[in-house]
């Protein structure tokens, strides 16, 4: 009987299993989590802090690109568990970061004068505890990682990645995650990393330095910000003003603001003055304003070296002082064709003929496409140079100089054999300003698609025939499709070619951009912030496309400009280069593109 009434007792006494939780983002769209960062060791908090977009928050994983060692606890913080967890239970995770370069560069492959080594994480994730925290849960999820060496093989002429067991670091996580907020409230992390590398730049350039990291820091949730458009615009106003003011002090005594590199060369002779030019008008600045007027003096008196880059910054210029501010999305532009032969200026538009027969003759006959200079072979041929060539094209036939049939077809010729298509298909999760498309709605699915910088990459460089493109080189490609549909009378297969181009190079953009720094991170351009974002702002601006995937680009990517401008008003993440970072993300800021005509 005693048996028998313990049996029946024992199930009423034994402790009841955990419960599952299920642990999911739920920061509002349109946010930004900003964290207040305190150096564990000496209790001082970091002058930046840090700061996550809820559009970074995927499902149980983050799109927080980093390009420094020195962030790698960042995205290894905001993760959260695939499946439902109780107290006490792990689950393993692993990573690759900074090796994306891998497969869209050679030239500039690791061990360059600016490109990091990649690194592969592996270990686990804990839920530590679950803390009750008003009415919801505080869940406390500990991460232990080791951080491992990376080798790079080439095999039948193909790059391969090989994680090594050669250890370079380790990294602890310790993160609070609100279960009913759905974000991570605090968060602690210890970085040792003895064979860490960072980018400093010394006299003239960039290189990678060897560094000894042991840093410890902790994070507390200090506010959450709603992006608003109307508050946004204030500060952005308020941004343009300062960097102008700015601006305006490093204009040379003869018009021009001097020369530095930019992403189409490294020449030390390169001129922007144009660009610059451009971006004052864009920025609010009258045409008859005394800056300007200096500025356009001296690209008539000669507006630099014989490069593609400088006759598109020419004929921009003088487009910009005919044309004025147009307002996003802009008038269409076949009004504004029309417009600017009735009022454009007959020097002008003897300036801008004499530029489209510059460009003209500059362009390679056997590639279709334009070099850095004038080009006797297919070895300086490249997308970007191309892209610039185009733009010139496009602004000379807004003043009435026709763009031909023979150079679209050339250049559509070119970019078609540069385009490296992905074998997946993703759907377009694209929103377009109201009464504007950039392409057409149907077939909702693309395949991503990155062009390449040359055409005889593969053939010059070790596993080139693999080599993807890279961000910069696919939107140079998009915004050449964009700008030859707008300037050339293009056949209807044509009109196909181009769709499609701009269908797969969204598709690329919605899986694989970041607004924080261009992918590959680990590659030389990633210090080129301010240019990428105005790369981007070009092609998504003449498309007409509002937000990707949800995320409103033009408002983060406002939001982060700002964050990053100098008390003075400029930018500076290239180092050295402040004028030319500072006008494209005065460009940026003030949405300057052209407006292109929507898909028919």
């Amino acid at each position: 009987m005693r048996g028998c009434a313990l049996l029946l007792i024992l199930p009423l006494v034994c402790p009841q299993e955990k419960p599952k939780l299920k642990l999911e983002w739920k920061a509002e769209p349109g946010s930004v989590l900003e964290y207040e960062v305190v150096d564990a060791k000496t209790n001082k908090p970091r002058p930046e802090g840090w700061f996550v977009f809820a559009s970074e928050l995927r499902k149980n994983g983050n799109r927080i690109a980093i390009d420094r060692y020195a962030d790698l606890a960042w995205p290894l913080l905001f993760r959260l568990p695939k499946d439902e967890v109780r107290q006490g239970q792990s689950w393993e995770h692993e990573a690759t970061f900074f090796a994306e370069a891998a497969e869209s560069t050679a030239q500039w492959g690791w061990g360059g004068s600016a490109s990091i080594k990649p690194c592969h994480v592996r270990g686990r994730y804990l839920l530590r505890k679950v803390e009750k925290k008003e009415a919801d849960d505080l869940a406390w999820i500990d991460g232990e990682f080791t951080i491992f060496e990376i080798r790079r093989d080439f095999v039948n002429n193909q790059p391969r990645l090989t994680v090594t067991k050669s250890k370079v670091g380790t990294v602890s996580t310790s993160a609070a995650f609100h279960t009913g907020k759905g974000v991570i409230e605090q968060a602690a992390f210890v970085l040792d990393v003895p064979r860490a590398q960072e980018r400093v730049r010394e006299k003239e350039g960039w290189r990678v330095s060897d560094r000894r990291l042991k840093e410890s820091f902790r994070a507390q949730l200090k506010e959450t910000v709603k992006l608003e458009a109307v508050k946004m615009e204030k500060a952005v106003q308020a941004g343009l003003k300062r960097a102008i003011e700015w601006l305006r002090k490093q204009q040379k005594p003869g018009g021009e603001f001097g020369t530095a590199r930019t992403l189409e060369t490294d020449r030390a002779d390169t001129n922007y003055t144009g660009l610059v030019a451009r971006a004052l008008l864009a920025a609010g600045v009258p045409a008859d304003d005394e800056a300007f007027a200096r500025a356009l003096r001296s690209l008539r008196s000669g507006p630099g070296p014989r490069t593609p880059q400088t006759y598109a910054h020419l004929a921009g210029a003088v487009i910009a002082r005919a044309v004025g501010t147009v307002p996003w999305p802009g008038v269409k532009t076949a009004e504004l064709r029309a417009a600017l032969r009735k009022d454009l200026p007959v020097e002008d538009a003897s300036l801008l003929r004499a530029a489209a027969d510059t460009v003209s003759q500059m362009r390679e006959r056997k590639t279709g496409g334009w070099g850095t200079g004038a080009g006797k072979g297919i070895e300086t041929s490249n997308t970007i140079s191309t892209r610039h060539a185009v733009e010139a094209v496009f602004l000379a036939s807004l003043g009435g100089v026709p763009a031909s049939q023979e150079t679209a077809r050339a250049v559509l010729d070119l970019l078609s054999g540069l385009a490296v298509e992905e074998s997946d298909e993703i759907e377009l999760q694209v929103e377009f300003v109201e009464g504007f498309r950039g392409i057409e709605p149907e077939p909702k699915k693309a395949s991503p698609a990155t062009w390449r910088m040359t055409p005889d990459r593969g053939a010059k460089d070790p596993g080139g025939e693999g080599l993807r493109g890279n961000a910069f080189t696919t939107l140079c490609a998009m915004e050449s499709c964009a700008l030859l549909r707008a300037a050339a009378p293009l056949s209807e297969a044509q009109k196909r070619t181009v769709d499609s181009a701009l269908r797969r190079g969204l598709a690329w953009i919605q899986r694989s951009w970041t607004l924080r720094t261009p992918p590959p991170a680990e590659a030389s351009w990633s210090v080129q912030k301010e240019e990428y974002l105005c790369a981007l702002m070009r092609v998504l601006t003449a498309l007409g496309v509002r937000t990707v995937a949800g995320c409103d680009w033009y408002l983060e990517g406002a939001y982060l400009l700002l964050r990053s401008q100098y008390a003075d008003g400029s930018w500076d993440s290239s180092g050295g280069a402040a004028v030319v970072d500072t006008v494209n993300a005065v460009l940026f800021l003030a949405r300057s593109a052209m407006p292109l005509p929507p898909a028919e």
